[in-house]
């Protein structure tokens, strides 16, 4: 059987997500793999939000995207 030497746990930040990350977290620690944690926010995820707030979006979509860098630092 190969040596596990990295794992990749994505996540959409979900509590049904979260038992991935803890999975990963668990079989990095029993391999000694490097762990990383994968979460995307498209492009078009935050598109509705520009349309409705025009030019004032850039600071609300700045802010979604540090609460959820934030968020995957936490975890």
């Amino acid at each position: 059987m190969p040596t596990i030497r990295h794992i990749l746990a994505a996540t959409d930040l979900s509590a049904s997500a979260r038992h991935a990350v803890d999975r990963g977290f668990g079989l990095a620690a029993a391999t000694g793999a490097r762990l990383t944690l994968a979460h995307t926010l498209g492009p078009d995820a935050l598109a509705p939000l520009r349309a409705l707030l025009g030019s004032q979006a850039d600071d609300v979509v700045q802010q979604a995207t540090a609460r959820q860098r934030e968020a995957m630092e936490a975890l």
